[in-house]
């Protein structure tokens, strides 16, 4: 099963959808919210061995979209990079500084 969060600013049509007359297309990771296109908080998940995960995995490793795990990063050959739900978007997490005490003398 591969997993994908939709990547800041790029929309990515879901692959093989055809939308009826009238009918709004759907995108990776995202929903409709009148005029706007938030991310969703869950992943948009796929079997890996299917026709459309086959090809949202090479849309993964152009980079279009967000690998929302490391088995997906791994089947994508992509880093894996940890994310936060920030205002409607992912974006990468804030890495923590690590506060060293050091001997001062």
């Amino acid at each position: 099963m591969l997993k994908f969060y939709a990547k800041q600013g790029a929309l990515v049509s879901v692959p093989f959808h055809q939308p009826m007359v009238g009918q709004a297309p759907r995108y990776v990771g995202r929903t409709q919210n009148g005029n706007q296109l938030p991310a969703i908080k869950e992943p948009f998940a796929v079997e890996a061995s299917s026709r459309m995960g086959m090809r949202l995995a090479r849309i993964c490793g152009r980079g279009d979209l967000l690998p929302a795990d490391k088995a997906t990063a791994s089947h994508c050959r992509v880093p894996y990079v940890n994310v936060d739900h920030v205002n409607g978007e992912w974006v990468p997490a804030k890495q923590q500084r690590k506060t060293s005490n050091s001997n001062k003398d």
